[in-house]
């Protein structure tokens, strides 16, 4: 309610409107309110705006991708090749459990999550679970310094093409870490945003 009513009145002004979107959805992304983008996703009033502009194409193409990524749908298959050069296909991965995470070397709080997934990690099989860890990073340097210091064993992508690798772009990534929680048959059950989300998830 408090959402529809702050854009009805939003909706007499088109650049207002707009802006008003576009801070919610950065604001509901960065803490996890799946609901309140799914609702937002489903309810706008974009369309009804008379002037074609970028920012209006922008939060249209956002939209689309929120109800594509939502909690419930099928994930995006891809397939890419990981640091050593193997193909890795994601709907071929066998697991009842997989991890997809999008993270970078010069991200302080992937730091903070990805030892916890090595935890759970590392206590189960991979028959249970998976993790696939797709690096953001444009640099291989920067990359492989950092898993020297710190060794994954779990599924390790790198594009090396940043916010525009082909796999970032088809989750719609635009900060880090960004989570996905699929099930053996690749639906997303759960998107947490932090360490102790992940933690209540992999728990349950």
């Amino acid at each position: 309610m408090a959402i529809d009513s702050v854009l009805n009145y939003a909706i007499v002004e088109q650049k207002t409107y707009e802006w008003l979107v576009d801070f919610l959805l950065k604001g509901f992304e960065a803490i996890g309110f799946e609901r309140g983008l799914n609702h937002i996703a489903e309810q706008n009033k974009l369309s009804e705006l008379c002037v074609n502009t970028d920012r209006k194409q922008s939060l249209e193409r956002r939209m689309e991708m929120i109800k594509k990524l939502a909690i419930g749908k099928k994930s995006p298959d891809f397939t890419t090749k990981d640091i050593s050069g193997d193909e890795i296909n994601l709907y071929n991965i066998n697991s009842e459990k997989t991890i997809l995470i999008f993270w970078a070397s010069w991200c302080p709080h992937c730091t903070e999550v990805l030892p916890v997934l090595k935890e759970y990690y590392e206590r189960e099989s991979r028959e249970k679970l998976e993790v696939i860890a797709v690096s953001i990073d444009e640099y291989e340097s920067d990359l492989m310094n950092y898993l020297k210091d710190n060794p994954y064993e779990w599924i390790n992508i790198a594009e090396f093409k940043g916010w525009d690798g082909p796999t970032a772009v088809k989750y719609d990534v635009h900060a880090t870490p960004t989570i996905f929680v699929l099930d053996k048959d690749k639906n997303i059950v759960a998107k947490p945003t932090n360490k102790a989300g992940i933690k209540k998830v992999l728990d349950n």
